[in-house]
């Protein structure tokens, strides 16, 4: 068991293995939230910039195990489409 926490806490600490990361920001009294598929190097970089860019405090956060693809469909709007053919 020892092995296997091991093996878990150094494959998750890769700093160059991509995860999704939730990154959020207030801008105009609304919180913005967007998704990203990167590795801890890159989202750290992008925190920064991106709060160069606003000027604006940003922060990350993991957002679970999910795919590249269902990380960034975290980005778009949830539409409800009825449609009677």
């Amino acid at each position: 068991m020892a092995v296997c926490m091991t093996a878990v806490m150094f494959t998750s600490c890769d700093p160059d293995k991509p995860h999704c990361w939730e990154m959020t920001w207030k801008t105009n009294n609304t919180t913005v939230t967007n998704y990203v598929y990167c590795s801890k190097n890159d989202i750290n970089t992008k925190v920064d910039e991106l709060a160069e860019q606003l000027g604006v405090k940003v922060t990350k956060k993991r957002a679970g195990n999910l795919s590249e693809a269902d990380c960034l469909a975290k980005n778009l709007p949830d539409i409800d489409i009825d449609i009677d053919l």
